[in-house]
């Protein structure tokens, strides 16, 4: 069984790509076939019928890691250390950015396609720096 419609839109979420529709996505006024949201098209479209179940359990484990930060955010507080101001719990956060970023990078494996460059969730998890030449 394919991916689902609402599977293909957790890809492409947890990838960093719009949810837009992707006829929008242009190059002057003709679809980019090179742009990376149709690369990551054509991928899960090709996904492999024994790669499906790996695929679900990657965006599992993607939606789960969300959930934790959230809660994690809710028990982030601020204490005083020797005068200090530091926040307490951001090392559990810190943690599950990076295991957002270890499973996320599953996913890149999976479809072979990469995170969308211009997402700004995935610069600062990452923390990529892209150069745009003039």
């Amino acid at each position: 069984m394919a991916l689902t419609e609402k599977e293909r839109m957790r890809v492409r979420y947890h990838l960093g790509f719009p949810q837009v529709a992707f006829a929008t996505i242009l190059a002057l006024g003709v679809p980019a076939a090179g742009h990376p949201a149709f690369l990551l098209e054509s991928a899960m479209n090709d996904l492999l019928p024994e790669a499906e179940d790996r695929a679900r359990e990657v965006l599992r484990q993607c939606d789960c890691i969300e959930v934790q930060m959230t809660d994690a955010r809710s028990r982030m507080k601020l204490e005083r250390i020797t005068g200090e101001l530091i926040f307490r719990s951001r090392e559990e956060i810190q943690d599950l950015e990076e295991q957002y970023v270890y499973w996320t990078d599953n996913l890149v494996d999976i479809f072979g396609v990469n995170k969308n460059p211009f997402s700004k969730k995935h610069q600062n998890l990452d923390g990529a720096i892209f150069v745009t030449h003039a």
